[in-house]
C-alpha cells in the first residue's frame, strides 16, 4: 500500500509514519506500506503525479489552505484517489463536511493507533475502488443506452428512407401507365433508349451533388436551369412522369449506396424538392410544345 501523507507539522508527520510502519510490521496480512511525505499542497500535487499513491492521508490545515478548501483542492487534483482526512478535536465538524463532499473517512489526531490507521486506509482504498467501478458501470450503461438510442434513430431513418424510395418506385411502374405505354408503342426510356436514359441519370445524379453542395456550403448553382434542360430532354424523347421517377430513383439509389447516414438523409430531402420541380418543368415543356406522337419519331 502506497500512502501519501500530507502534513505540514514535522512532529505529527513523524508520528503517523511510525504508526504506519508499526502497523505494517504487525499486520497479519504481511503487507508492505510505503509512505511519501508532502509538507504542503504543491508538494502533494507533485507527489500525486509522481509517486502514484493508493491513498492520501490529508491534514486539513496546511500553509496554503485551511479546512474544506484543502480537501477540495486535493480532490480536484486527484479525483480518483481515496482521501482520508485528519482533524483536531476542535475541527471534527469540518472533517465530517469533507466526508460529505467525497472523502472516504476522517481520523482525529491523538485518537489513532497504527492498526486503526491501517484499517481506515485500507477501507478507504476499497470503498473508492468500489465507487470508481460503480461510476464506470454507470458510464458504460449510459453509453450503451445512448448507442441504442442512436441506433434506433438510424434504423427509423433508414426505414423511412426505404419507405419513401419504395413509394417512388411504385409510382414508376403503375399497371395503367404500363398498359398505356404498350398500347401506343412507347416503352419506358430505361428499356427504349437505355443509353440516353443512362445519360439522364448521370446528369440528375450530378444535380443531386450540386444541391447538397449548395445546401452545405451556400454555393449558388443554377439548379432550375439544369432541371429545365433535363426536363426538355425527357420531353423531346416523348418521356413522361414514369420516366422522371425512374431517372430520379436510379440516380438517388446510386448516390445512397456510398453515402454516410447524414449525407443520405440530406440527399433524400433534396431529392424530394428536385423531383417535384422536374415534374413541373416537364409539364411546362409539354404545354409550350406538344409532345411527339411516338418515341421513334422523337429519336
Amino acid at each position: 500500500m502506497r500512502v501519501l501523507l500530507v502534513e505540514d507539522n514535522p512532529g505529527d508527520a513523524r508520528l503517523f509514519i511510525e504508526a504506519l510502519r508499526e502497523a505494517a510490521t504487525s499486520s497479519a496480512l504481511g503487507a508492505t506500506i510505503e509512505v511519501t511525505h508532502a509538507g504542503g499542497l504543491h508538494a502533494a500535487f507533485a507527489a500525486c503525479r509522481d509517486s502514484a499513491p493508493d491513498v492520501v492521508l490529508l491534514d486539513l490545515g496546511l500553509p496554503e489552505t485551511q479546512g474544506l478548501e484543502t480537501f477540495q483542492r486535493v480532490r480536484d487534483a486527484a479525483p480518483v484517489l481515496p482521501i482520508v482526512v485528519l482533524s483536531g478535536l476542535d475541527d471534527e465538524q469540518t472533517a465530517i463536511g469533507a466526508v460529505r463532499e467525497g472523502a472516504q473517512d476522517y481520523l482525529v489526531k491523538g485518537e489513532v493507533d497504527g492498526r486503526l490507521l491501517e484499517r481506515s486506509l485500507r477501507y478507504a482504498i476499497e470503498r473508492r475502488r468500489a465507487e470508481n467501478e460503480h461510476a464506470r458501470l454507470l458510464e458504460e450503461q449510459a453509453a450503451r443506452r445512448a448507442a441504442e438510442a442512436a441506433l434506433a434513430v438510424e434504423r427509423e431513418r433508414q426505414e423511412r428512407q426505404e419507405r419513401e424510395l419504395a413509394a417512388i418506385e411504385r409510382l414508376s411502374s403503375p399497371p395503367r401507365a404500363a398498359i398505356t405505354g404498350q398500347t401506343f408503342g412507347l416503352a419506358a426510356l430505361r428499356e427504349g433508349a437505355p443509353d440516353l436514359f443512362a445519360g439522364l441519370v448521370e446528369d440528375y445524379a450530378r444535380l443531386l451533388d450540386l444541391a447538397l453542395e449548395q445546401r452545405g456550403y451556400r454555393v449558388e448553382h443554377d439548379l432550375s436551369g439544369r432541371l429545365r434542360d433535363i426536363a426538355e430532354r425527357i420531353g423531346f424523347l416523348a418521356g413522361g412522369p414514369r420516366d422522371v421517377v425512374e431517372v430520379h430513383t436510379t440516380a438517388l439509389h446510386q448516390r445512397l449506396r456510398s453515402a454516410t447516414p447524414q449525407r443520405a438523409q440530406a440527399l433524400v430531402e433534396e431529392a424530394r424538392v428536385l423531383v417535384l420541380e422536374l415534374m413541373g418543368r416537364l409539364v411546362s415543356y409539354y404545354r409550350s410544345q406538344p409532345p411527339r406522337p411516338s418515341r421513334q419519331s422523337a429519336a
